[in-house]
C-alpha cells in the first residue's frame, strides 16, 4: 500500500501543469520559451546525469550499452518520421495549429511514459527493501518530476494540444508508474534486470527529443531578449538535474538509491 500510494503521489505531479492554467501563465510567449528550454535541459541532465551514469554503473559504459543508446535514439527517429505522414517538421513552433498535433507532442509523452514505468519500478523496488528507502526514493523522483511535468505540459500544449488534453494524456503518461510498480509488486521484477536495457533506452530517447525536436524549435526563437530566456530556461534544467545527484547522495536509498531521478 505504502508503494502503491506513492507512485500516485508520483503520478499526480502531473497535474502541476494546472497551475500555468490558473495564470494564465502559458499564453505568454517568453513563458513558454523558458519551460520548453526547461525541459530539454531537464531531459539531457536526465540522459546525462541520472539514466547513463545509472546503467553504466555495474559494468562500465560498454559498447553494449552504447548500441542501446542509438537504439533509444534511432527509435524515436523512427517513431516521428512514421507520425509526420508527409507533413514538414520544419515549421514553427507558432504555426501550430488546432487539429494538428506535431509529432514531438507525441514522441514527449512515449518517451515520458517509458521514464515514468522505470519510475514506478524503482519506487516499488525500493519499498520491497524497506519503508524508509522507498519514502527517500519517492521524494528523490518528484523533486525529478515538478520541473519536467511542468516543461512536458508546455510542450505538449506548443505541439497543438488543447490545455484540457495535454493535461489528460500527461495524466495518463504518469499513470504508467502506477503500472510498474504493480508488475514489480506482483511478480517480484528486480530493477537491476530492465537497467541494463531500459535506461540506455529512455536515454537514447530523451537525448533525440531535446536534441532533435526542442533545441532546434528553440532556435527559431534565439533573438532579442528571448536568447536571455531560452539560455536560463536550459541551465535551470540541469542544475536542477545536476542537484538532485547532491540529495540522492545524502537520502538514505541503500541499494535502492542507484536512482536515475
Amino acid at each position: 500500500m505504502w508503494a502503491l500510494g506513492s507512485v500516485a503521489v508520483v503520478s499526480i505531479v502531473s497535474l502541476v501543469g494546472a497551475l500555468s492554467l490558473t495564470f494564465g501563465a502559458l499564453k505568454r510567449h517568453r513563458v513558454m520559451m523558458f519551460l520548453i528550454a526547461l525541459a530539454a535541459g531537464t531531459l539531457l541532465g536526465d540522459a546525462a546525469l541520472h539514466l547513463l551514469p545509472e546503467a553504466a554503473h555495474e559494468n562500465g559504459f560498454t559498447s553494449q550499452l552504447g548500441w542501446f543508446v542509438l537504439f533509444g535514439f534511432l527509435a524515436m527517429f523512427g517513431v516521428e518520421a512514421i507520425l509526420h505522414r508527409g507533413h514538414s517538421h520544419a515549421e514553427h513552433l507558432d504555426e501550430a495549429v488546432h487539429g494538428h498535433i506535431k509529432p514531438f507532442g507525441v514522441l514527449n509523452l512515449v518517451g515520458d511514459a517509458l521514464h515514468n514505468l522505470l519510475d514506478g519500478v524503482i519506487i516499488a523496488a525500493a519499498y520491497l527493501i524497506d519503508t524508509t528507502a522507498g519514502i527517500a526514493t519517492t521524494i528523490a523522483v518528484v523533486a525529478h518530476e515538478v520541473p519536467q511535468e511542468l516543461g512536458d505540459f508546455a510542450i505538449l500544449v506548443r505541439s497543438g494540444m488543447s490545455h484540457t488534453k495535454a493535461l489528460l494524456l500527461n495524466l495518463a503518461s504518469a499513470g504508467f508508474a502506477v503500472l510498474g510498480a504493480v508488475v514489480v509488486l506482483a511478480v517480484g521484477l528486480e530493477p537491476e534486470t530492465l537497467q541494463s536495457f531500459a535506461l540506455p533506452l529512455i536515454a537514447g530517447a530523451f537525448i533525440y527529443i531535446a536534441a532533435a525536436d526542442l533545441i532546434p524549435e528553440l532556435h527559431h526563437h534565439s533573438k532579442g531578449k528571448d536568447v536571455a530566456v531560452i539560455v536560463v530556461g536550459l541551465l535551470l534544467g540541469l542544475l536542477l538535474m545536476g542537484l538532485l545527484l547532491d540529495l540522492e547522495a545524502v537520502l538514505p536509498l541503500g541499494e535502492a538509491g542507484h536512482n536515475h531521478g
